[in-house]
């Protein structure tokens, strides 16, 4: 593709989509071949990749889905384990997964988010960020249901440009930690912009990605401007029972933006945040995506 791979905290993740981006290229299994499919370990070459304008990274991690093989062996898989401290020592490098064909010397590793998983993480690797998906994401075989299925580090965020809309959708992952201590702590989920400017929210979809068990607990969920906390910026709140009922995953939108006259000093310079303010929740499992369709306005 050729495009800058980080600009100003803004990666590009069609950069990273290592051995399908022709620029960035594929990982290479050596010996082998494996005699039996099942719970494998495959040897690699090296554990790193390098983009087109020299930014080297490891994009094996046992949250990004990987490609392997070619024609009818072809298949995506998630490593259980990634041997990787020293990348760059020849033979050093190695993962386990389960196979369903036999693999070996000369097969390539490709990713198999498109780079968007090797994207998320090496921004958050390096402290935080936001990772752009576009057309040319797209172009490479970049999906919904890759976005749908990312893990997104803690600082980071996904900037949605595939429709070249001038609102986009920004999407924060919330671990059960930080669900626990929403009550106290708020989230951001869009950073303060400067004094000029604020983020004008169009919608906000919220999905409970449900794991095992609902959570306890818990109050009204609000997301609004802020500094370190969320006053009301969407036309309603989001009640506790969206965590503490479900038995499987669900999704509820609010907003659109604000509904009634507030000073310019509320919104202008703040940044986006959620909060339950009144009552914790517990003793629960499960991630709470938040995806806000949102553009950033000068006055």
């Amino acid at each position: 593709m050729g495009y800058p791979t980080k600009f100003a905290g803004l990666f590009n993740a069609g950069e990273f989509a290592y051995g399908i981006n022709k620029t960035t290229p594929a990982l290479q299994v050596i010996g082998g071949p494996n005699t039996t499919v099942g719970a494998q370990a495959l040897q690699l070459a090296f554990g790193y990749t390098q983009t087109n304008d020299g930014l080297v990274f490891n994009p094996l991690n046992t949250n990004a889905p990987i490609t392997v093989g070619g024609n009818s062996s072809t298949e995506t898989i998630t490593p259980s384990a990634v041997s990787n401290s020293t990348p760059t020592v020849y033979s050093s490098s190695s993962l386990t997964g389960t196979f369903a064909y036999l693999h070996g010397n000369g097969d390539s590793i490709r990713s198999g988010t498109c780079g968007l998983q090797e994207a998320l993480n090496y921004a958050g690797s390096i402290g935080g960020g936001t990772v752009i998906i576009d057309a040319g994401w797209v172009a490479l075989g970049g999906t919904q249901a890759m976005l749908v299925a990312a893990t997104v580090p803690a600082n980071v965020g996904i900037w949605d440009n595939r429709y070249g809309a001038d609102y986009s959708q920004f999407t924060t992952t919330l671990t059960s930690t930080q669900i626990f201590n929403m009550a106290t702590t708020a989230v951001e989920l869009l950073p303060a912009p400067n004094a000029l400017a604020y983020w004008q929210v169009n919608s906000a979809n919220l999905i409970n990605l449900y794991a095992t068990t609902s959570y306890t607990g818990g109050s009204a969920m609000t997301i609004g401007y802020g500094t370190t906390v969320a006053t009301n910026a969407l036309s309603g709140t989001v009640a506790a029972a969206f965590l503490t009922t479900p038995t499987s995953s669900e999704i509820i939108q609010v907003g659109s933006g604000l509904t009634t006259n507030v000073a310019s000093t509320a919104v202008l310079g703040k940044g986006v945040y959620i909060a339950n303010s009144t009552t914790a929740f517990a003793a629960g499992s499960g991630t709470l995506q938040v995806c806000l369709n949102a553009a950033l306005v000068t006055v």
